[in-house]
């Protein structure tokens, strides 16, 4: 089967963050959007739709206000025999740029014959492929990032939250990690620098009913300008593993439109951060 068009939309002013730019909450919302209408194109009812044990996503190049988006998407063959992939390529249409993709895995069989492959763009890169071990992120014991609440609207039938709620709270999580890192609000501001992610994966956990949530974040890597971390999502109260998040993130020159090297002083606190993880 062919990538067949799986989405078009636009990008609205509201939807940009402090770096002038599509938040990633918004990229996670047309591709589970995406994936709707291809298995609506597939005959299947919203009901029948499988859910994704894990959805991982790459950030090409930006997205800004009032730019075009289309999204094409097709089903691959995965390694495992019990698994496979729906690969969304989103792109700007006015130039063909690509700006992000999507590599969903699944478990059981496609519903379409499975003739492509997937593209080199949409594999995983900094971050290792398939769903993550969620017990073993919660078990790190990482510091309280984020409390919320999540509504009605933003859990889907199957019980499980809608990727673009889980990232909406995994961006208000992760200034938190960077500012007890040693990027403070301050210092950013006055250099006009900003946080952004370069590629990011939500592993599907259990089911919860609305109600609130608790997030804790910690650092898991680090290279010469990238920093890589986790989200664990738990419902309040019980505890149960709703979700977890990896990304990989740099800082960003906002008036460049660049990437800057991490400072040495950040750098000595992640060092840190990542010794004491370790230990525990």
């Amino acid at each position: 089967m062919s990538p067949i068009e799986t989405l078009r939309s636009f990008v609205d002013a509201w939807q940009c963050d402090e770096n002038d730019h599509l938040n990633v909450q918004f990229y996670f919302g047309f591709f589970e959007d995406a994936a709707a209408h291809f298995f609506a194109l597939c005959g299947l009812a919203p009901i029948d739709c499988p859910i994704p044990l894990v959805r991982h996503v790459r950030f090409h190049s930006e997205l800004r206000g009032g730019q075009l988006i289309r999204i094409d998407s097709h089903a691959a063959n995965a390694q495992a025999p019990d698994r496979w992939h729906l690969v969304h390529r989103l792109h700007e249409p006015a130039t063909g740029r690509m700006a992000a993709t999507a590599l969903d895995t699944f478990s059981g069989a496609a519903p379409v014959p499975q003739v492509m492959a997937v593209f080199e763009e949409a594999r995983p890169r900094s971050l290792a492929p398939g769903p993550a071990d969620l017990p073993d992120l919660l078990a790190r014991k990482a510091p309280v990032t984020h409390r919320g609440r999540l509504g009605t609207h933003e859990i889907a039938e199957s019980g499980h939250p809608f990727h673009r709620a889980l990232v909406a709270r995994f961006s208000s999580a992760a200034p938190h990690l960077w500012e007890s890192l040693g990027a403070i609000q301050p210092w950013l501001a006055e250099n006009r620098l900003g946080r952004v992610a370069l590629e990011m994966k939500v592993t599907t956990g259990q089911t919860m009913a609305p109600g609130l949530v608790e997030l804790r974040s910690g650092p898991m890597a680090m290279g010469g300008k990238t920093l890589s971390f986790f989200h664990v999502v738990t419902a309040g109260g019980s505890g149960t593993l709703v979700a977890g998040g990896e990304v990989t993130a740099l800082l960003f020159d906002q008036t460049e439109r660049r990437a800057i090297a991490l400072p040495d002083e950040i750098r000595s606190r992640i060092e840190t951060a990542l010794a004491k993880a370790s230990e525990g």
